[in-house]
């Protein structure tokens, strides 16, 4: 009577607010459902047949993220080990970590700052994300709650892209030789809560979210034994790969260098799926029929696909050097968010191991549902507003998903025996023949529609961008005087950008690029 769960949160930039809003709203609904099971189990104890809410259990086993997922996997499982205010609409109380750190505290004038020079590490100062991160994933005394949806040994997998590499032989007839070796860039750090340090996933946690050249990259210090030992899934085949190094130079432990784990695997849904499975006794595969299934994925996804095909598209045009280079990012960044496989197996309604959760805001048409997707997904950083609403979004999207698609049919192993006919029709609905039960049972307190909140109310000024301009401008040249002072090279773009171009010509040109696309989204 027991379905598994793991969370995979997806690499989402400024969006982290979406992801953060979707987790608040889930925690509250299985909160508020296992509060009422220690009701029903006092008045009834095990008579199932007497209970008049769902008697299931569910247990969340693992936490998975990349990029700003990761950062939400990190603060999550803090969160999960206390006391919880969840934000309404109406209140936005001082002590949910998520919405502190995703809404009220990231804000792009503090990353505009120059507390981090010199030397020049990054675009935007990352001192306000290590001051984030130290309240944010921190143990908070008196505020402990122990929840029995939660795993005894929660996993928590958070993914890193290793710009060191870490050498594999592809070759073994010519092992040995240089150019039979490849650098595999793919890397990930794996917690247990209780039990881990802090400090430790605190670090990952800002490495992976670190975004190439805008935020300074981390250096994190790993064990050899992590990679003798690491376990490769091989279609179902578990094995050891051990990597290709020289045992006389390679010390028990070394440092590397991490950035973005977006950039190698912005979607760490195999993370996910295989520590699910194991956890749940499934051996290397999740069932995933709808009696059978025990277990499933559940993939938060800000970004899960771009715009429409453009019948429009115009080849000759787009086959141009800016164009392409413009279209290789996008390209690159989508790719790593869904592989065929997930895609295929996620959309087919026969498969009930995985599902996703993507933003969906049916009150405008011909614009993109979150606000924080601007500005190549930093848009939210530009304005609180933007990551406000967003987070509510995110709690509304939780709510209809919980409501309608995270089920299983009825004679699912998992759950259909914890549902008395007393509770059936309270708690099950019917759809094309079938009548399906949510794997987490709203209760009355939160069947409440949650509005979707008008666009029109969450708009930034252009006195606000001007501000941001200006910031901008002093941090860019900022920066280049940092470059310059070690790199010679660099004098000569801080002199073609200022000395000739001249401050306040740069500021314009950044203004008309945040104008530009923040009016085509309706947020200015």
């Amino acid at each position: 009577m027991t379905f598994h769960l793991a969370l995979n949160m997806a690499g989402a930039v400024s969006a982290g607010a979406y992801t953060a809003g979707v987790l608040d709203f889930l925690i509250e609904a299985l909160d508020e459902w296992y509060d009422a099971r220690e009701t029903q189990r006092a008045l009834h104890g095990d008579d199932f047949e007497s209970w008049t809410i769902p008697a299931h259990e569910v247990k969340l086993d693992v936490l998975s993220g990349a990029s700003a997922g990761g950062m939400c996997a990190a603060i999550s499982a803090v969160a999960l080990q206390e006391i919880f205010d969840h934000v309404h609409q109406t209140e936005s109380p001082m002590g949910n970590r998520l919405y502190e750190s995703w809404v009220r505290s990231i804000d792009i004038l503090p990353l505009l700052g120059t507390a981090d020079l010199p030397p020049a590490h990054s675009l935007l100062d990352s001192t306000p994300v290590a001051k984030i991160a130290v309240t944010a994933i921190a143990s908070q005394a008196g505020r402990e709650k122990k929840r029995e949806w939660v795993a005894e040994r929660l996993r928590v997998i958070l993914t890193l892209s290793n710009l060191r590499g870490i050498p594999y032989s592809v070759n073994e007839a010519n092992a040995g030789s240089f150019e039979e070796r490849i650098a595999y860039h793919a890397d990930r750090v794996d917690f247990t809560i209780p039990g881990a340090d802090w400090a430790a996933l605190r670090t990952a946690a800002m490495a992976t979210g670190a975004v190439p050249v805008m935020l300074a990259a981390q250096t994190i210090e790993r064990a050899r034994a992590e990679y003798e030992n690491r376990l490769w899934n091989d279609c179902g085949s578990i094995s050891k790969i051990p990597p290709a190094w020289d045992d006389s130079v390679v010390p028990p432990r070394f440092e590397n260098v991490y950035v973005d784990g977006g950039v190698t695997n912005n979607n760490p849904f195999e993370c996910a799926r295989e520590a699910l499975a194991q956890a749940a006794g499934n051996g290397g595969r999740n069932p995933r029929a709808g009696r059978e299934a025990n277990a499933a994925v559940i993939t938060i996804a800000p970004f899960p696909g771009e715009e429409p095909f453009d019948p429009a598209y115009d080849a000759s045009k787009q086959s141009e050097l800016p164009n392409v280079l413009k279209a290789l990012i996008s390209t690159l960044v989508s790719q790593s968010r869904f592989q065929g496989e997930d895609l295929r197996l996620t959309k087919d309604p026969d498969v009930l191991s995985r599902f996703a959760i993507a933003p969906v805001d049916n009150s405008v048409q011909d614009l993109p549902a979150l606000l924080c997707g601007s500005l190549g997904a930093f848009g939210g950083f530009i304005d609180q507003k933007f990551r406000d609403r967003d987070y509510q979004l995110g709690r509304r999207n939780c709510q209809q998903f919980l409501r309608k698609h995270l089920a299983m049919p009825e004679g699912n192993a998992a759950i259909g025996t914890g549902v008395s006919p007393a509770v059936q029709d309270e708690y099950s609905f019917v759809e094309n023949g079938t009548r399906w039960y949510p794997v987490i049972p709203l209760m009355p307190s939160l069947r409440g529609k949650i509005p979707a909140l008008p666009r029109d109310e969450f708009k930034t000024t252009e006195a606000r961008l001007e501000q941001v301009a200006s910031a901008a401008a002093g941090r860019l040249k900022a920066v280049l005087h940092a470059l310059a002072e070690h790199h010679a090279a660099w004098s000569l773009l801080l002199s073609v950008l200022f000395d000739l171009g001249g401050s306040a010509k740069v500021k314009g040109v950044i203004l008309d690029l945040l104008t530009d696309d923040l009016k085509a989204t309706g947020q200015v």
